[in-house]
């Protein structure tokens, strides 16, 4: 081991110039690292400012979803009601329809149905029967 360190030593025999070298040499490569490291610094903080950034987005993000969330389920259990209100309605109006002979048939509701229906869209195979 002291072999080693007798080896890392400078001989007595070194100029001043080679002296003189090691030591500007030494002294860039600590300016370099120093460098080197307030850029690092200088990096983790912008990406911990964006990381900052992102975690507020995120959380905003999270709480919209959940809004929108309560909405589809709010706007579905009210089409649900809306739903069970219009059975209860047509079964009401069928069952009277069974009691009072004068009240519209199948026939007439389903006319009805057809024509209050939104307007049916042609299909592309439709569309190339029609043009053969």
């Amino acid at each position: 081991m002291t072999e080693r360190l007798q080896s890392v030593r400078p001989n007595a025999a070194a100029s001043d110039e080679d002296l003189e070298r090691t030591a500007l040499a030494g002294a860039t490569a600590i300016q370099q690292l120093i460098s080197d490291r307030d850029h690092l610094r200088n990096l983790t903080n912008a990406q911990q400012r964006e990381l900052v950034g992102l975690r507020a987005r995120n959380d905003d993000l999270r709480r919209r979803l959940l809004l929108v969330r309560q909405s589809y389920l709010e706007l579905a259990t009210e089409m649900l009601g809306q739903f069970e209100r219009f059975d209860g309605a047509l079964s009401e109006a069928m069952g009277d329809q069974k009691q009072d002979p004068d009240k519209p048939t199948d026939a007439t509701l389903i006319n009805l149905a057809q024509r209050l229906a939104p307007p049916h869209r042609a299909s592309k195979s439709d569309d190339a029967g029609k043009a053969s």
